[in-house]
């Protein structure tokens, strides 16, 4: 049986933003490719004890072309609180950035797929994503 990590938590996603448009004069066939641009901010926050850093990340991903080229556009932003514990062996940087990044994604998918599908194009499920090696702009106070 696996055992669950105790050195670093996640709580409070939120789906902070969601703007859709549907492109009305888009009359050519959805071929699945879309431009996918990701930013990601990420926050200290004051932490209850000095054993932990809190931090408050946002996810933002611009999806597709508000052009008369592309069936859709849209701006979603994900945001949650996480701590990492000061003696986890996890690197902060990497956690800060890489891994809040993939955590807020994994939510982000099902939104997008569902409001794609509910514009009348086929769902359209977000690519996986190795954050590590995507071309991401990462903004940390």
């Amino acid at each position: 049986m696996t055992k669950g990590r105790n050195d670093i938590s996640f709580e409070d996603p939120k789906l902070s933003l969601l703007n859709f448009r549907k492109n009305s004069k888009f009359e050519g066939k959805f071929s699945g490719e879309v431009n996918i641009q990701l930013s990601m901010h990420t926050q200290m926050k004051e932490s209850d004890n000095d054993k932990e850093n809190r931090y408050l990340s946002t996810l933002k991903l611009i999806i597709g072309e508000d052009s008369d080229t592309f069936p859709f556009y849209c701006e979603i932003e994900m945001t949650g609180i996480f701590t990492r514990n000061i003696n986890s062996t996890i690197d902060e940087e990497s956690f800060a950035n890489f891994n809040t990044a993939a955590i807020l994604y994994s939510y982000a998918r099902p939104i997008i797929s569902d409001t794609v599908s509910k514009s009348g194009f086929p769902p359209y499920n977000l690519p996986f994503m190795n954050f590590s090696e995507e071309d991401i702009e990462f903004i940390n106070d």
